[in-house]
């Protein structure tokens, strides 16, 4: 019984460990009016840059991370934040906003140039600083025959620490910018590629792109079938910074990524999820109604039947024979001498005492008989 009793509680418990095991942990929400801040550390290398300006642009609500609620300046752009799962995505859609936010000449939610530690504070100018998805923007800057490049990234103020789960609302950004000697001149490529699904009949002729230096067009190139959706320019001035734009086609989105000299155009085609199928028909209601029962009683007559008269049995006859004796006179007969007297049965008048004693002795040697058989089998 104490083996039955101790076998129980400890199902019991491996039962309450595995609920525990399969129950989310609760992350820990974020208090949506809470101050806020964003710090850069720009180094290049383990140096510090100063005299870098920075701009961040707010794109997005983002408390209900990872939905977004993107604002309405940036939500006329023919772009996607839908199914960026990796951070070379999310480059490249900063990299695609940074061209447009420099060809539309967007006005920067705040600025900031970096200090002598290579730190740049937010907010800056404009106070307080709001939650939500920021493009952080930074211009290139040229010191002697050097130019330090920043790649433009997004950062989201405030987050939430994958390791403790706490909410972190003064956040701190580490950038890493390259340096480089400024050449003589520099080059750069576009090309383009269709994210359709193959759909060739339904592209468009052609698709234009501008080539953006320091913010301003530069050239505008037609990509097109006949030169295989590709460009090539050769000899750009250097010490600017390039970036690119497109006239997305209807229909499309667009991200650009740029892979040392090379800008990679990549229009893709929304899927359009087919319409769910129509709820099934409801059951056919079935309405069962009895047929009327009508009862019939039916009355049967029987006709009547005159009783039979009754009949007298008929008298059994009973043949009733008589024996008549008749005394007839002996014939005379000769007389002769008989040795032997005729036998003659007893007539009345004869003896008869000694019969019932003659049986009754017979019977008691019968009983006497079988008593003496029953006591021999007996013994």
């Amino acid at each position: 019984m104490k083996r039955q009793n101790y076998r129980i509680w400890l199902a019991l418990i491996l039962a309450v460990m595995m609920i525990s095991l399969c129950l989310p942990a609760n992350a820990a929400e974020i208090d949506p009016d809470a101050p806020v801040s964003l710090t850069l550390n720009v180094k290049s290398g383990s140096d510090p840059v100063s005299g870098m300006k920075y701009s961040i642009y707010r794109v997005a609500d983002a408390d209900d991370f990872p939905n977004l609620t993107v604002t309405s300046e940036f939500a006329a752009y023919s772009v996607s934040f839908l199914e960026l799962d990796t951070n070379e995505e999310w480059l490249a859609l900063a990299e695609t906003l940074a061209g447009y936010v420099a060809s539309d000449n967007l006005t920067p939610y705040d600025t900031d140039v970096t200090d002598s530690d290579g730190v740049a504070s937010f907010p800056n100018t404009t106070d307080p600083l709001e939650h939500g998805l920021y493009l952080v923007i930074g211009e290139t800057l040229t010191v002697g025959n050097k130019t330090h490049k920043a790649v433009p990234y997004f950062v989201l103020v405030p987050y939430v620490d994958e390791t403790t789960g706490d909410p972190v609302y003064d956040v701190v950004s580490n950038v890493k910018i390259s340096t480089e000697e400024i050449p003589d001149t520099v080059d750069r490529r576009v090309i383009k590629i269709w994210n359709d699904g193959g759909a060739v009949l339904f592209r468009p002729p052609y698709v234009d792109v501008v080539l953006i230096c320091d913010g301003e067009p530069y050239e505008t190139v037609r990509l097109n079938a006949e030169n295989n959706w590709r460009y090539h320019w050769q000899n750009l001035p250097a010490g600017h910074t390039w970036s690119l734009i497109e006239y997305v086609p209807t229909g499309y989105t667009v991200l650009i990524r740029l892979q040392g000299i090379t800008f990679i155009v990549t229009n893709t085609k929304p899927v359009i999820p087919p319409p769910p199928p129509p709820p099934p028909p409801p059951p056919p209601i079935i309405v069962t109604t009895e047929p009327e029962v009508t009862t019939v009683i039916e009355t049967i007559t029987e006709p009547e039947t005159k009783p039979e008269p009754e009949t007298k049995p008929e008298p059994e006859i009973v043949t009733v024979l008589e024996t008549v004796y008749i005394e007839m006179e002996p014939p005379e007969t000769p007389d002769i001498e008989d040795p032997s007297p005729p036998s003659k049965l007893p007539q009345t008048g004869m003896l008869q005492w000694p019969v019932p004693l003659l049986g009754a002795a017979g019977l008691a040697s019968t009983i006497f008989g079988v008593i003496k058989i029953k006591n021999r089998d007996d013994e």
